[in-house]
């Protein structure tokens, strides 16, 4: 029994790297959703992101000084085979550094082998909301991480009883008021103010003590200037 575990085993890694060795010589996939670590070092961002990844099942395959390769594998007809039919997922992690912090973005291909022939295809606008999903989670974990090292993942000026915040508040304000300091804005006491928002985006206005008013659009926690 322990002789056909280890056969299954290698002959499953074996797929792995021939998959792989595959995937990299095919065409890569577009462009996919991204999101901003306010803050983060390259480092840190991958870190964060691989620790996350690995938590959830996936196996580092490949990696670059700014990217890594993720694969899960999602279908198996026979697990006592490694010449079966096997379809799985490989996600590219790129990570981006930019004078705020490290912005992730995510690409996705799908890989079914059979009869010795291995057909990918790009699934990134497939699975958009499975990423976003994950990129969401990222950014959690990240919060969760830079409060534990005493960093404020809040407002940085608490509201005082006797200066009630009158207009309305976005639910990424946090993130547009995180934007307008990074350009630069000493923030006034309104904060920021929710101008306009949708399903998954909001449009805030930053005044700043000198006297600037920043527009900032929010999507998904991710600020950028119109």
């Amino acid at each position: 029994m322990a002789t056909v575990a280890l056969k299954t085993t290698t002959g499953r890694l074996l797929l792995i790297l021939a998959l792989s060795a595959e995937i990299a010589a095919a065409p890569q996939p577009r462009a996919g959703p991204g999101i901003l670590l306010f803050q983060a070092t390259v480092e840190e961002a991958r870190e964060v992101a691989l620790a996350s990844a690995t938590a959830s099942g996936w196996v580092q395959v490949d990696a670059t000084t700014n990217s890594i390769d993720l694969e899960h594998l999602i279908e198996d007809e026979d697990i006592h085979d490694p010449r079966a039919p096997k379809t799985l997922i490989r996600i590219q992690v790129i990570f981006s550094d930019e004078p705020m912090g490290t912005r992730v973005l995510l690409q996705a291909m799908q890989v079914q082998s059979a009869d010795d022939r291995l057909v990918t295809s790009d699934v990134t606008a497939r699975y958009a909301e499975n990423l976003d999903n994950a990129l969401n989670s990222l950014r959690r974990r990240w919060d969760l991480r830079r409060g534990a090292q005493g960093a404020s993942v809040r407002s940085p000026e608490p509201r005082q009883a006797s200066e009630p915040r009158q207009a309305a508040v976005g639910i990424w304000a946090y993130y547009a008021e995180r934007y307008a300091i990074a350009l630069g804005c000493e923030l006034g006491h309104s904060g920021a103010i929710l101008a306009q928002s949708g399903s998954d985006w909001e449009r805030h206005r930053v005044p700043c003590h000198d006297g600037r008013i920043l527009e900032v659009i929010c999507h998904h926690g991710d600020c950028t200037q119109p």
